[in-house]
């Protein structure tokens, strides 16, 4: 993760530029994010307020009073420079205590072990007949069962749940530092919950092309790697192409 490291190392020295760019933008760096809805005057109740909430590197829980999906949010420790959910929070998770009983949905962007744990994933399942995870091949390839469910080469709706009020769609997106990672399946997912709607776009490389074929729409939420924040073409796909209310940087040791 040679490329990863280097953002990291200059992170502290562009943050500023990076914010000077961004400040028509509200950027929530590691905290966790209340929805109120498409603008500020909505008249939305807690019923259908959602909260997007921070689970470790890339990790977050989005949740509605009916339901929660988890995103990149098992995984175990795999060096200092990557923050992992400590074993409190995965207990919580494999027992469904309180804020994880209405969560059925484990997604995963890529294989890497910052991102994913197959012990965890396998722990998941095995702890409801009701749980599914969602991933690439190199996700669930070792996963056995019907509730492990492929994301790659979708480009599209995933899954509904009219009841719940949830769509996902999953969408191929290009690993950052292709020279060493072409081979990696990057998987990002477009959540809309109550018509609420989070886009995390996993290890993307920052290629404007890329997301200018996708055309989401309206984006309430964008969880971003934070060399988003830290180059001309990240800020441009932000800025002019996906157009977040709310962007959470995230992958920062």
């Amino acid at each position: 993760h040679r490329y990863k490291r280097n953002y990291h190392a200059r992170m502290r020295l562009h943050l500023y530029q990076s914010n000077r760019i961004v400040s028509n933008w509200i950027v929530a760096v590691l905290v966790a994010v209340a929805l109120s809805g498409p603008t500020p005057t909505s008249t939305r109740t807690n019923d259908d307020r959602i909260i997007v909430s921070y689970k470790g590197n890339m990790g977050i829980l989005i949740s509605s009073l009916k339901t929660s999906i988890l995103i990149d949010g098992l995984h175990e420790y795999y060096g200092r420079s990557y923050l992992n959910p400590p074993d409190t929070e995965v207990r919580k998770i494999l027992n469904r205590s309180h804020p994880y009983t209405n969560l059925h949905l484990a997604l995963f962007t890529h294989f890497h072990r910052d991102h994913y744990s197959e012990k965890l994933a396998k722990d998941f399942l095995q702890s409801s007949p009701k749980n599914y995870v969602i991933g690439s091949p190199q996700v669930i390839g070792s996963l056995s069962g019907s509730n492990a469910i492929n994301a790659w080469n979708k480009n599209a709706v995933l899954l509904t749940d009219t009841a719940l009020g949830v769509v996902v769609h999953s969408f191929n997106i290009p690993h950052v530092w292709q020279e060493r990672h072409s081979t990696v399946q990057n998987v990002a997912y477009l959540i809309e919950i109550n018509n609420s709607i989070t886009f995390h776009v996993g290890d993307a490389e920052t290629d404007i092309a890329v997301f200018s074929r996708l055309q989401l729409g309206k984006v309430d939420v964008m969880i971003a790697p934070v060399w988003f924040l830290m180059n001309k073409e990240g800020i441009r796909i932000i800025k002019e192409t996906i157009k977040p209310r709310v962007v959470i940087a995230t992958h920062i040791s």
